[in-house]
C-alpha cells in the first residue's frame, strides 16, 4: 500500500498540510521537501478564534526541523501559504472559515502557478 502512495504523491494537484505540533508532522513535512515539488504544497492554518500564536510558533520549531522557514509573524486564523520552488511561503488567502473558502484559493493559486508555467515555457 505504501509502494502505491508514494506514486500517487506525484499525480496530486495539491498537498495541504495543517499547522500543529506533532512528531508525524516534522516526517511529513521533511517527506514532501524530499520528494514533491514544492508548488504543490500548501500549509493552512485553523479557523478557529481560539487558535493561538503559540500554535504558529510550534508549527515554525517543526518546520524548521525539516529544514523549511516558516515566516516569524502568525498569519493567524483561517491563513493559506503557498510555497514557491525554494520552499519559501507567500499568503494567499487569510481568514477562510470554511473548508470551501480554503480549497477556492488554492484553486485560483494552482491555476495561476499553471498558466504561469505555460507562459514562461512558451516564452522561452
Amino acid at each position: 500500500m505504501a509502494r502505491h502512495r508514494g506514486r500517487d504523491r506525484h499525480k496530486a494537484q495539491a498537498i495541504i498540510v495543517a499547522e500543529g505540533i506533532t512528531e508525524g508532522l516534522t516526517w511529513e513535512l521533511s517527506y514532501l521537501r524530499r520528494s514533491v515539488p514544492p508548488e504543490k504544497v500548501f500549509l493552512i492554518t485553523h479557523p478557529l478564534a481560539t487558535r493561538t500564536s503559540q500554535i504558529w510558533e510550534n508549527t515554525r520549531s517543526v518546520a524548521r526541523m525539516a529544514e523549511i522557514e516558516l515566516p516569524s509573524s502568525d498569519p493567524g486564523p483561517g491563513a493559506v501559504l503557498a510555497f514557491d520552488q525554494a520552499w519559501m511561503t507567500s499568503p494567499i488567502v487569510t481568514g477562510a472559515k470554511t473548508g470551501v473558502e480554503y480549497v477556492s484559493e488554492i484553486k485560483k493559486q494552482l491555476s495561476a502557478s499553471r498558466n504561469t508555467e505555460i507562459v514562461g515555457g512558451q516564452g522561452e
